[in-house]
């Protein structure tokens, strides 16, 4: 930061990867990765790399 400066209003939250993964159409792999169990280690903070199909895939 710079002295007298106001920081960066511009910075959004972070989404988890599930929410990332619902807001751009995945909705089957969300719904199959939260019945194997993993739902909760993904929705976890932290760094995900996630290769996902949308759901007119399935």
């Amino acid at each position: 930061m710079v002295p007298g400066e106001q920081g960066c209003t511009g910075v959004k939250p972070l989404k988890n990867v599930l929410e990332t993964a619902r807001d751009l159409g995945a909705y089957k792999f969300v719904q199959y990765i939260e019945q194997s169990g993993l739902g909760t280690e993904l929705a976890k903070r932290g760094v995900h790399t996630l290769f996902a199909p949308l759901d007119s895939a399935f």
